[in-house]
């Protein structure tokens, strides 16, 4: 898989154009990945061309997504793009969701970028502190008419979620989550189970351990969003009664 994705971006002929020593470093960096080891240490040279090749045009920039999420997730990689480049290529990421003309494929792969975010402490703070920033970048990804599309963000709402309650966030901070995953159950319910139970366990987790939260998601109307999902399953029902019984408490 990884070696399809290095001729894709080897087979992209505009710019910023890749010197010899950059695709030397490529093929150096998709060597590492393939070993999956999550405590590979990466030169600076090799995230240099990382960075590089995530500023190329949106519309053909999703194969140098799919690999900027997968380094992202270690360590190394993390504390490159986040300490030594001061959070430089999130600024770029955003930039590509922002652009209209962002295919799919390129809106999958920077949600899967954002999830990857929670996955490591050297940039756990980093999701947690730009949040309103991705979250009101991607809000548009709930809408899509593509099914993988919607389910990262569905993804990113749950995972925000636990930041929230296991940081113990006061109920100012989770009013975005909440009235996102409100609105969504009560004016867009989505036509698939797992991304509807998503945002269930995603309300009723910023929910949770907070009366103010509790209040604050009744006033948004989160006793008929969980009345809208409960039908879809059993498990979002068993959630949904959840969600009520805080609501009652």
């Amino acid at each position: 898989m990884l070696d399809k994705i290095e001729a894709k971006l080897l087979e992209y002929q505009g710019e910023p154009v890749l010197s010899d020593a950059d695709k030397t470093n490529l093929r150096a960096l998709i060597k590492e990945l393939s070993l999956d080891k999550s405590q590979t240490v990466f030169s600076d040279e090799i995230l240099g061309v990382c960075e590089k090749l995530a500023q190329r045009p949106t519309e053909v920039v999703f194969p140098a997504l799919d690999i900027v999420r997968q380094v992202i997730a270690r360590p190394s990689g993390a504390a490159y793009y986040f300490g030594t480049r001061n959070g430089e290529m999130l600024t770029i990421v955003l930039s590509h969701i922002k652009n209209k003309s962002a295919p799919a494929a390129v809106q999958i792969m920077a949600g899967r970028f954002f999830c990857n975010l929670f996955l490591n402490r050297v940039v756990l703070r980093v999701a947690q502190d730009h949040m309103v920033d991705i979250l009101q970048a991607s809000v548009e990804f709930a809408l899509s008419s593509v099914a993988k599309v919607r389910e990262v963000f569905a993804s990113l709402l749950q995972n925000y979620a636990t930041l929230l309650y296991e940081s113990n966030a006061p109920s100012n901070d989770r009013k975005l989550v909440i009235g996102t995953c409100i609105r969504l159950l009560n004016e867009k319910l989505d036509t698939v189970e797992a991304h509807v139970f998503r945002q269930l366990v995603a309300l009723g987790t910023c929910m949770c351990g907070d009366k103010q939260a509790v209040n604050l998601a009744m006033e948004l109307g989160a006793a008929g969003a969980a009345a809208n999902a409960a039908p879809l399953s059993t498990r979002c029902r068993d959630v949904a009664e959840q969600i009520a019984q805080l609501i009652v408490g």
